[in-house]
């Protein structure tokens, strides 16, 4: 806590197998007025949204919930990167 990780995959975004680069993102923007909060999982691999959180606030599931799911589809032996800004909301 408090400290930068380092940039392990500078900028290098793509890769050439499932599993291996997975990023992650906290966007926010209105419904009907009201304000969502949307954290989702990416992989890397085909660009595929494969997890997300949608509370109604910037609250500290929003980052717990949408790597738990993240996690619970990798096989055994995935060893990813999982990359963010470092930013919360």
């Amino acid at each position: 806590m408090g400290e930068i990780a380092a940039n392990r995959l500078r900028h290098g975004f793509t890769t050439s197998s499932a599993s291996d680069k997975q990023g992650s993102d906290v966007t926010e923007f209105g419904v009907n007025g009201e304000k969502r909060y949307l954290s989702r999982g990416m992989d890397d691999f085909k660009s595929e949204v494969i997890a997300y959180c949608l509370p109604e606030r910037p609250v500290m599931s929003l980052v717990d919930t949408m790597p738990d799911q993240v996690f619970s589809r990798l096989m055994a032996g995935d060893v990813p990167v999982l990359h963010t800004d470092q930013g919360w909301h």
